[in-house]
């Protein structure tokens, strides 16, 4: 009589099944908070620039459709796969959704997301080329990481049979190319802002915001990805990796969103939110949500981000 009994459940499957979970549960974590930073955005900018909006409801699609890949995923891993330990093994979707969808929305793709949209106003600022070409130079190597790596994940087919030389070298390109990326635009932005010269004290406040955003959301970002590169190439071939992975697309989407919302505050009806900083960037007016306001600090310094 044949047994129905499920196999035994090995001691260490933790290390492969609790890094997924964990990954799909802050991934929607961070979705939520996107969401909640794009509704903030559309509120608070009705007359931003239209390559703007579009640059910003663009990436909020792309993240959607990462989410939900990575939703079905987990339903597959821990629902309609549950007790098979294959299904905890198998990368299924996850090749797509993860290194190739986050290294598209870090660098390149998707009118050049997150890491050129830095680079552009780099070059507003600085009224150089130079530095932009560095940035997009270091972003289309983290691209071809992230395909990279998506292609070996595809092949392998199983988690046991991914990390090997080739995917170490892959991931080196993709999370140390975004770390360098990330660590230059908070320099060379940090740079150009404080050399803005100006006595009005309303942009004042908004390059102090901006200069202490721009390093704060840099470092976060490139911490992360240093974080993932090393828990990448740990002994043993744990799948740790899989929750930073899970996370990075979303963290440059936050931080993106953190600098554009930083221009508004909540304030009083009868304001009208105006900048001075850059004409891309800064400069147009922005009516104010007429029964809740959100206005720029124009007389007690700088607000929270």
């Amino acid at each position: 009589m044949a047994s129905n009994a499920l196999p035994p459940i090995p001691p260490d499957i933790t290390r492969t099944a609790g890094p997924l979970l964990i990954g799909y549960l802050m991934n929607w974590g961070l979705f939520g908070v996107l969401s909640t930073q794009v509704y903030f955005y559309y509120l608070a900018f009705p007359k931003d620039m239209r390559r703007t909006k579009v640059l910003v409801y663009g990436l909020y699609l792309f993240e959607m459709a990462q989410t939900i890949m990575l939703t079905h995923a987990g339903f597959a891993t821990f629902a309609t796969g549950f007790g098979d330990l294959n299904a905890i093994n198998h990368i299924g979707l996850i090749w797509f959704a993860v290194p190739i969808m986050d290294s598209l929305v870090t660098p390149t793709a998707v009118a050049f997301v997150v890491q050129a949209f830095y680079a552009y106003r780099i070059a507003i600022f600085s009224q150089s080329r130079l530095m932009p070409a560095v940035i997009l130079l270091f972003g289309f190597l983290q691209l071809g990481g992230g395909l990279a790596t998506g292609y070996f994940g595809a092949r392998a087919i199983h988690f046991n049979g991914f990390l090997g030389r080739k995917t170490f070298i892959c991931t080196a390109l993709w999370n140390g190319g975004g770390a360098i990326c990330d660590i230059i635009i908070a320099a060379s932005m940090t740079y150009f802002l404080s050399k803005s010269k100006t006595d009005w004290k309303p942009t004042k406040n908004i390059i102090q915001r901006l200069i202490r955003l721009i390093i704060e959301t840099g470092t976060l970002t490139a911490a992360m990805a240093i974080v993932n590169l090393a828990l990448s190439v740990l002994p043993g071939g744990p799948t740790y990796f899989q929750t930073t992975s899970s996370m990075l697309g979303k963290m440059y989407s936050n931080t993106m969103m953190v600098v554009l919302n930083s221009r508004a505050r909540i304030g009083n009806v009868k304001e009208i939110s105006t900048g001075t900083l850059s004409p891309e960037y800064m400069t147009h007016e922005i009516p104010v949500f007429q029964s809740r306001v959100f206005q720029e600090d124009e007389e007690n310094g700088p607000g929270p981000p």
